[in-house]
């Protein structure tokens, strides 16, 4: 198993996720309204259509990070030449 593009592909998975998340907080942080505690949602009042537009937004290129991220780093050259070198296999 290719335990460094394991670790570089996640820490670049997370370091665009905290960046986002970031930008998103500091554009408008009530776009996280749903992720506060209960008593904070209580106290303010619920999100306008503007900001519910934000929040979807934002959460699309999340989702999309999130869900390509995977599929381009099982398809990248290094896992293949892992997949062609096995412990059976004196060549790579």
């Amino acid at each position: 198993m290719p335990w460094s593009r394991i670790l570089v592909d996640g820490a670049m998975l997370s370091a665009l996720a905290v960046v986002l998340i970031f930008a998103s907080l500091r554009a408008n942080p009530r776009i996280w309204l749903n992720d506060f505690p209960p008593d904070i949602r209580q106290a303010v009042p619920p999100k306008t259509e503007a900001e519910k537009r934000q929040s979807l937004i934002w959460g699309l290129p999340f989702l999309a990070i999130s869900a390509v991220d995977p599929q381009v780093s099982s398809r990248s050259p290094s896992m293949d030449l892992a997949s062609r070198c096995s412990s059976t296999s004196s060549t790579c």
